[in-house]
């Protein structure tokens, strides 16, 4: 998939895009999961938080696998073709 390509995708998923300052690519979901697309093209996903009843953050720093899981490998493997 290009990098077009996931642009469309994604926002066809109600995904808001922020560009950071270092030209990382941030997509912002309503559920506040994001996918984040570095310059080389290496996709990173982090899940919808998730609270504990006191409100502190349960899954803070999280990613996800290609299959939706949460994962703690810090590279998944997922890349776009640029």
């Amino acid at each position: 998939m290009s990098r077009a390509d996931a642009d469309a995708f994604l926002r066809s998923l109600s995904a808001t895009l922020k560009t950071t300052a270092g030209g990382y690519a941030e997509y912002k979901f309503p559920d506040k999961s994001a996918v984040w697309i570095r310059l080389d093209g290496e996709v990173v996903r982090t899940p919808a938080p998730t609270y504990r009843p006191d409100g502190s953050r349960t899954n803070k720093g999280g990613r996800l696998d290609p299959n939706g899981n949460p994962t703690t490998e810090h590279n998944t493997g997922e890349k776009l073709n640029i």
